[in-house]
């Protein structure tokens, strides 16, 4: 398979772009606990499997998106 191709191309930018959604949308979800004031997410397991479904550097790209989303003002975090 050429991975060079405009629809590898765009696939890998579509999984970004969904593991940076899922990122957004794991962080709204929170459970507190009753023994810790910090609250449990979703969000570590998001990461995680973002990257090991798309490795390192796609993985990163996908946060790195995600940070920038926020620093841009959306309601990410």
């Amino acid at each position: 398979a050429d991975l060079s191709t405009p629809a590898a191309t765009g696939l890998r930018v579509a999984s970004v772009l969904f593991v940076a959604a899922l990122t957004a949308a794991a962080a709204q979800v929170s459970i507190p606990l009753p023994w810790t004031p910090v609250p449990f997410t979703l969000q570590p397991l998001v990461v995680l499997l973002g990257a090991a479904a798309l490795g390192a550097r796609l993985g990163a790209s996908a946060q790195i998106l995600y940070l920038l989303a926020g620093i841009a003002g959306l309601p990410v975090f």
